[in-house]
């Protein structure tokens, strides 16, 4: 319900430099206007793109992981689970 990338924007970066990898953020729909499994579904189609073409990010595509926090922690733990289905 609240929450958008730029509420998130200063935490993401602060972990891009941190950690020093690829990170993408997903403006996954929102609820209430946008019911389950809305925002899952959003997710899910981010990350199976990044794997799709982690060679256009840079990116080791044995080496991708899905996180949040509140209801993006949600969504990670569902898009993991439906990844290795």
């Amino acid at each position: 319900m609240i929450g958008s990338m730029e509420s998130h924007d200063g935490l993401c970066r602060a972990i891009i430099y941190a950690a020093e990898f690829v990170t993408i953020s997903v403006d996954y729909r929102l609820a209430p206007e946008y019911k389950f499994p809305a925002a899952v579904k959003n997710t899910y189609a981010v990350a199976e793109y990044v794997y799709q073409h982690a060679e256009d990010f840079k990116a080791d595509k044995s080496k991708i992981a899905v996180g949040g926090d509140s209801a993006g922690g949600n969504s990670a733990a569902v898009v993991t689970h439906l990844a290795k289905i």
